[in-house]
């Protein structure tokens, strides 16, 4: 399977999907990080099962331009979209355009992806979001409950990937102070979009404490699959059980009994 590349307003997408399958769902995956953006297995798995599978670059890191957290990341959720709901992508190396009918998208981040996830709650046009070990509020973060201490991934990404995640420190204490990402501030927003989304959370995740979670989650009435044996999850370490829930989720099934709150 081919992984192509695209690039709108700025932002680089690599885009995957089966040429057996002709697909009428998308699949958006916002990624934690810091991460080197290595997600072939995942986008091919994704895609044999049908799916038009999104990756983006988030704006400010890695090939797409501008500066990460500068902007709103409502904006760059809004170009994934748009880009989807025009039904045309052009590959990048040949030039090549693709047309797809899409139906439904879907939007399924991890760690901090999660909580551009449920940011997307805001956003128009996305049919259901699966948010995996999200960070529901960084102003309290690690205040309470024992986490990873952000203030220090901030400074190590800073120096550990100085060209490939561009930002300014100021904006990173922003981000720590829930003024660049606010999770319950969107879900507020987002008319009716309660119904939309999934959190699942493990347990035993020592960077995402899954008590805020659980409650941020009860608060609003979201549906939560809470694992008690799972720690943090990654688009590398998310298991095939894992995968089947949240196929069964946008497919309005009902889980197995394992992934009962």
């Amino acid at each position: 399977m081919i992984i192509y590349r695209t690039k709108h307003k700025g932002i680089l997408m690599e885009f995957a999907f089966s040429q057996e399958i002709k697909p009428t769902k998308a699949m958006i995956l916002c990624d934690g990080l810091p991460v080197v953006p290595r997600r072939k297995e995942t986008m091919e798995f994704l895609a044999n099962q049908g799916f038009l599978v999104l990756y983006p670059r988030y704006r400010g890191t890695w090939e797409s331009d501008g500066k990460f957290l500068k902007r709103p990341i409502i904006e760059e959720i809004e170009i994934w979209i748009e880009l989807l709901k025009s039904g045309k992508i052009q590959e990048l190396f040949s030039g090549k355009t693709f047309s797809f009918d899409l139906d439904e998208i879907f939007l399924v981040g991890v760690s901090f992806g999660g909580s551009v996830a449920l940011e997307a709650s805001v956003v128009s046009g996305i049919s259901k979001i699966v948010a995996l070990s999200p960070v529901v509020d960084f102003s309290k973060f690690n205040t309470i409950y024992p986490e990873q201490d952000l203030k220090k991934l901030g400074e190590f990404i800073a120096v550990a990937f100085p060209n490939v995640y561009r930002f300014n420190p100021k904006d990173w204490k922003k981000l720590l102070t829930g003024k660049k990402i606010n999770p319950a501030l969107a879900v507020k927003k987002g008319a009716g979009v309660v119904s939309k989304i999934l959190i699942i959370q493990g347990q035993k995740d020592l960077e995402v404490n899954y008590i805020p979670v659980s409650r941020f989650a009860a608060g609003f009435g979201i549906k939560l699959r809470l694992l008690p044996s799972e720690g943090h999850f990654s688009f590398s370490n998310a298991s095939q059980d894992i995968w089947n829930c949240v196929f069964d989720w946008l497919n309005n099934r009902n889980s197995s009994g394992k992934f009962l709150k």
